[in-house]
Parts: structure tokens; C-alpha cells; sequence
């Protein structure tokens, strides 16, 4: 394929074509511990530091021609919470920020995790902000609460239960 001279780079199975004529938007690239990408503003790049250390995912600054693609950081945590695996969009890699690291044992990881599963058990709806506030005197932020939901969520579900999302931030275990 010929794009006026244009060269074709693969990166994560997505072909890039550089295009001439728009100009690429620098953004972040968020590389969950499972795979999945998601990109977001660049300008969130200090607001995920602590997720990509923590939940041992990378950060990577790119360029994507469409800037359609750019999750606000709401929309990023909810989408890395669900579980929900998006599309990978052409992009070109500019610099590696954070680099995944071999996985830490956190002090706090058993107690928010146990008291997820509880709540899901119990049947009560589990909600982001409100696990987010019982767990602040961990210093643990919303994007690793987030992480801890979709893993115990993915457990449950591994043994045939579901879980349905009742709301923004909201999950319930179906009876």
C-alpha cells in the first residue's frame, strides 16, 4: 500500500499509515497488565503514575491521527474497570514513559479485594466511590480500586457467575 511516499510501521497489530496532510495528535498511551490500550490526553500523564506503577501497566507517548480515540480520564477508568477491550487505533510510538514492572505485593491488596467479593456475595452493589472513600486511608487512587473491581469480577465470572453493571461505577452480582 502507497501513500505517497508515506511509510507503513506495525505496532500491537495495527498498521499505521503516516498521514501527510493532519497533523498526529501527541496523546498517552495507557497498556493495561492484560493487553488492552487505551489512549488519553497527554496532559493526564501525572494522574496515571500511580496506576501504571501499581497495576503494572504501561505509559507511552504516541501519535494517533485520530484524536476521536482519546478517552477523558473518567471514561479511561471506567473502561479499564469493565473489562472492555477497544479497538487499537493507528498510532507511532514517541517514548516509553513507565515500562511494566514485575509485580508488587501490596499491603492493602487482600483487604480491598476480600471486602469486593464479600459485597458481591452479599448480593450488595459494589460502587467505585463508595470503595473509594472506605479504602482512602490506604492512599490507594481510583484507578487501582478500579483494577481490583475488574479482577474480582473476572473471578467470579471465570466460575459462571455474572456480574451486571447497574450504573456508572456500579456492579451487582446476579442471584
Amino acid at each position: 500500500m502507497n501513500h505517497g511516499g508515506s511509510h507503513q510501521h506495525k505496532f500491537g497489530g495495527s498498521p499505521l499509515v503516516s498521514l501527510q496532510m493532519k497533523q498526529n495528535s501527541r496523546c498517552i498511551m495507557v497498556e493495561t497488565s492484560d493487553g488492552r490500550k487505551f489512549f488519553t490526553l497527554e496532559s493526564n500523564y501525572q494522574d496515571l503514575l500511580e496506576f501504571a506503577k501499581a497495576c503494572n501497566s504501561k505509559l507511552v507517548l504516541v501519535e494517533v491521527a485520530d484524536d476521536s480515540v482519546l478517552l477523558q480520564l473518567e471514561d479511561l477508568a471506567r473502561k479499564i474497570s469493565d473489562g472492555v477491550k477497544v479497538e487499537t487505533p493507528s498510532y507511532e510510538l514517541v517514548e516509553t514513559k513507565v515500562g511494566k514492572t514485575k509485580k508488587k505485593t501490596h499491603r492493602h491488596t487482600a483487604d480491598i479485594r476480600k471486602c469486593i467479593k464479600s459485597k458481591f456475595e452479599a448480593g450488595d452493589i459494589v460502587d467505585l466511590h463508595d470503595l473509594m472513600n472506605m479504602f482512602e486511608y490506604t492512599g490507594v487512587g481510583m484507578s487501582c480500586i478500579c483494577n481490583h473491581v475488574t479482577t474480582v469480577k473476572k473471578e467470579i465470572c471465570s466460575k459462571g457467575r455474572v456480574v451486571n453493571k447497574i450504573g456508572a461505577g456500579r456492579y451487582q452480582l446476579t442471584a
